[in-house]
């Protein structure tokens, strides 16, 4: 089984989002042949950390997915940084658990400034300001970047003056972190709005990423590209993304799902309550459900899996005599939807119900 992943890191240098710039961009990185995309975002503004605008990063983003057919899996944000984790809705029930891990690096863990998270497989992107060195200012490299006549002579200046390269090579950082080859121009530092290189300032590959790999796992993860994105001129980096494809061995076993059904027709009126019936388990219901458990309604495109239309908590919903969490909503706009079944302990969905129809009131 595989899957294919893209990663994407991007410095917003505090400006705000622009639709049609994300738009150009967004298309440029062709993500509609990926199941998973990862946004790590470095300077987001602090009005949208501290959620006092509407227009951002986040919405911008998840907006333009969600007509790509992705929906939004999980969110984390530290200090200014912030991490986006997007999958193609009909792989949704494929995800066993989502899981996340940071940690605090400073004043005694109080404050935080870089978060990790890590598995079997780690991608670690980011903008690392690592800098280009030996050259004694920045026109000797702009005069060198402008004469090149192919993507061989880029790698070239790359391996021969880029720190982190060459701090890899003699194993002070990255050790076992593997990386695409460097065929595109440094990201930084750009002319905002302009997509020019600084004249007064080297240009450097700042924003990178990396990969490793359990050496012992059952799984492989291969890099197939590697590159930046020159369209988006908002802040005074370019993004930098790396496709990569994920190969899941099949013996992994995963513990059965929960079912769960609208029941029982498949076209609902507006002024009609809606109904559902949800079948756990006994043995997942054993290790991982809980009362604190709740079950969503949402549009069929799903666009944020912990931001349900409505939802119920496991806890309210009855038992009928076969067993059957039996669910109830409120009567629904015209519409398609469909229902899942949130398990917090795993953080993500282990029931979805086929997508169905709510029409509008008959005229009588």
């Amino acid at each position: 089984m595989e899957f294919k992943i893209t990663a994407i890191t991007y410095n917003v240098n505090k400006q705000k989002p622009l639709q049609d710039d994300i738009i150009c961009w967004l298309d440029f990185e062709e993500l509609n042949d990926s199941q998973i995309v990862c946004f790590a975002l470095q300077e987001v503004p602090h009005a949208e950390m501290l959620k006092t605008t509407s227009n951002t990063w986040c919405e911008q983003l998840t907006n333009w997915m969600k007509q790509k057919s992705f929906s939004l899996v999980n969110k984390i944000c530290l200090a200014s940084n912030m991490l986006l984790v997007y999958l193609k809705v009909d792989l949704l029930q494929k995800i066993d658990q989502i899981d996340e891990r940071w940690c605090r690096s400073s004043l005694f863990g109080t404050i935080g400034y870089k978060g990790t998270i890590s598995s079997r497989h780690i991608i670690w992107l980011g903008d690392f300001n690592f800098r280009v060195e030996d050259f004694s200012d920045s026109q000797q490299l702009l005069y060198a970047l402008n004469k090149l006549d192919d993507v061989d002579m880029l790698t070239n200046i790359a391996n021969s003056h880029d720190q982190l390269l060459k701090a890899k090579r003699l194993k002070k950082v990255f050790q076992d972190f593997e990386e695409g080859i460097i065929r595109f121009k440094p990201t930084y530092r750009i002319m905002v709005g302009s997509g020019k290189f600084d004249q007064q300032r080297i240009p450097s590959w700042c924003d990178r990423i990396l990969f490793k790999s359990n050496k012992n796992s059952n799984s492989s993860l291969l890099i197939k590209q590697y590159r930046s994105c020159r369209r988006i001129t908002l802040s005074d980096h370019f993004p930098v993304s790396a496709k990569f494809i994920l190969g899941i061995s099949s013996s992994i076993n995963i513990l059965t799902k929960a079912e769960l059904a609208v029941w029982p027709w498949q076209r609902w009126e507006q002024l009609i309550p809606l109904f559902c019936r949800l079948t756990i388990p006994t043995q997942f219901w054993t290790v991982y459900s809980s009362n604190l458990d709740w079950i969503g309604l949402y549009s069929t495109n799903i666009e944020i899996i912990n931001k349900p239309i409505n939802w119920v908590y496991l806890l309210t919903c009855p038992l009928d005599d076969q067993g059957k969490y039996c669910i109830e909503f409120p009567s629904l706009n015209c519409g398609m939807y469909r229902v899942g079944y949130f398990c917090t302990k795993k953080k993500c969905l282990q029931g979805l119900s086929n997508p169905f129809y709510v029409k509008e009131e008959p005229n009588y």
